[in-house]
C-alpha cells in the first residue's frame, strides 16, 4: 500500500482536520486567558446571540453540533460558575430554556472579541472572496450527506 496515491478527497480531509486543530488550539489558548474552554464558550456565544428567553436545550444541542447529554453538563457547569440559568418554557411546561446571568453576558461579550481576533490571524493571508468560495464548497460537501 506504501505505493497507493493518496485520492484528493482523503488529502482534503486530513488538511481540514489539521487546520481544525490549529485553529482550535489558538481558540483554546485565548480563552484560556478568561478562564473558558471551548466547548463552554461555544455555550455562551450561541446563548448571547439567541433571544432573551433563551433556546430550549434540545435547540441548544442541535446549534452545537452535540448531544442533548453533553449540553446538559456543559450547561451544569456554566450554572455552578452562574454564568447561566435554566428555566421553565412558558410555551411547555416540560421544556427547559436557557439563559445567560449578567455575568455570564458580561464573560461572552469579553471572549468573543479574543476568538474573532484569533480567527482573523489565522485567516489573515486568506483573501475574503476565497473565504467566501470555501464556505460555498464546504457547504456543498455537506449537502453530500445522507439525511
Amino acid at each position: 500500500m506504501p505505493d497507493r496515491p493518496i485520492p484528493p478527497a482523503t488529502r482534503l480531509w486530513v488538511s481540514l482536520a489539521r487546520t481544525y486543530r490549529h485553529v482550535s488550539r489558538r481558540q483554546a489558548r485565548a480563552l484560556a486567558e478568561v478562564g473558558l474552554s471551548v466547548p463552554q464558550f461555544d455555550v455562551l456565544a450561541t446563548l448571547v446571540r439567541s433571544p432573551e428567553c433563551g433556546p430550549r436545550m434540545g435547540e441548544l444541542s442541535d446549534r452545537l453540533l452535540v448531544t442533548e447529554g453533553n449540553v446538559t453538563g456543559l450547561v451544569s457547569r456554566l450554572e455552578d460558575a452562574g454564568l447561566a440559568r435554566r428555566g421553565p418554557d412558558p410555551a411547555d411546561a416540560r421544556a427547559v430554556r436557557v439563559q445567560l446571568t449578567d455575568e455570564g453576558r458580561a464573560l461572552a461579550l469579553r471572549a468573543v472579541p479574543r476568538v474573532e481576533a484569533e480567527l482573523d490571524a489565522v485567516f489573515e493571508g486568506v483573501p475574503e472572496v476565497e473565504m467566501r468560495q470555501l464556505q460555498r464548497l464546504m457547504r456543498r460537501a455537506r449537502r453530500s450527506e445522507p439525511r
